[in-house]
């Protein structure tokens, strides 16, 4: 396949941006249909690829060094680290990789922490403590995409908690 002069797919990324904007995808013929798809469809693969690269040249221990130094409190270092670790031997028990959840494996994981914790700051411990990593491989170009931040599960999980009692 022959490259796209810049001009042309200015234009074009300009027109594909507008029909998404507008919402209106059905008065595109089958042809702009296609293009759309392909072009989605290649850069998701883009972002995959890019995420294998980077999971490829990190090392898990390394980032969880560089992501706890990153707090003054020795008690919340020791505390998120051990959160981790739960996460990352739930992970193992599962056979996921950190840098490949989806929204189901998050789920499975809030509700492994329900059952395994019945102290409401316990619980929002693990969880606070996995979302704020996830926030951290993130902002380092990792991953891709946060699968805690604004999840649903963890949303309401963090809703619930807030107006509970938990002294």
């Amino acid at each position: 396949m022959s490259e796209i002069p810049a001009n042309k797919k200015d234009r074009i990324i300009s027109q594909v941006e507008s029909f998404l904007s507008s919402r209106d995808l059905k008065n595109l013929n089958d042809k702009e249909l296609e293009y759309i798809t392909k072009q989605l469809l290649v850069d998701q693969l883009k972002d995959e690829l890019k995420t294998e690269i980077k999971m490829s040249k990190s090392d898990l221990d390394s980032l969880q060094d560089r992501w706890l130094s990153g707090f003054d409190s020795e008690a919340t270092r020791e505390t998120y680290g051990k959160s981790l670790q739960i996460f990352f031997n739930w992970l193992e028990l599962k056979a996921l990789s950190v840098f490949k959840l989806n929204s189901i494996d998050i789920d499975d994981y809030v509700n492994y922490i329900y059952k395994q914790y019945d102290m409401n700051n316990s619980i929002r411990e693990r969880i606070a403590a996995v979302s704020s990593f996830f926030s951290f491989i993130e902002k380092n170009d990792i991953i891709a995409t946060q699968r805690f931040l604004g999840h649903s599960s963890v949303a309401i999980t963090q809703g619930y908690l807030a107006g509970l009692d938990c002294d």
